[in-house]
């Protein structure tokens, strides 16, 4: 079976609560990555937390340099982005991506790495990001779990 557009991504604790919070209205990644407009990014906060916590839909994706990052950060082009996040990226040759954050979705219930290594054992977390096969168990128990949420 084929990819699905959904993504799994590692993302630290702090920055994934600024995105459910609206905070943060783009997530930086220091890597370049297939992920497209439209496509579902599931978000993995990291230790301590190490659980699924919520997701949101991929708006613009922006591959920039830090020059250009920099630039449209201090003409406020990028809502969220802190002086924390240019220090972060400071330095790096490669292309930086700017995935631009949409409907942002908290889940009521975060899925904890243990209780998803209970359905698929030897689960490990990517240390960047994965595209989800259609028939991933993984996929499987985020909707399993979202369509709960739903009739709540």
């Amino acid at each position: 079976m084929g990819y699905s557009n959904y993504v799994l991504m590692s993302i630290k604790p702090v920055f994934a609560e600024e995105i459910l919070t609206g905070f943060k209205k783009f997530e930086l990644r220091s890597r370049t990555a297939s992920i497209a407009s439209g496509d579902k990014v599931i978000m993995y906060a990291s230790t301590p937390i190490k659980s699924l916590v919520g997701m949101f839909t991929a708006g613009r994706i922006l591959t920039l340099t830090y020059e250009e990052l920099n630039r449209m950060y201090r003409q406020n082009q990028l809502p969220g982005v802190t002086e924390r996040d240019l220090e972060f990226m400071r330095g790096r040759k490669r292309p930086l991506l700017a995935i631009e954050v949409l409907d942002p979705i908290r889940f009521n219930e975060p899925i904890r790495l243990s209780e998803i290594k209970q359905w698929i054992p030897g689960f490990r977390p990517p240390m960047n990001y994965v595209r989800l096969k259609a028939d991933d168990p993984l996929l499987a128990l985020v909707l399993k779990k979202l369509r709960a949420q739903a009739v709540r």
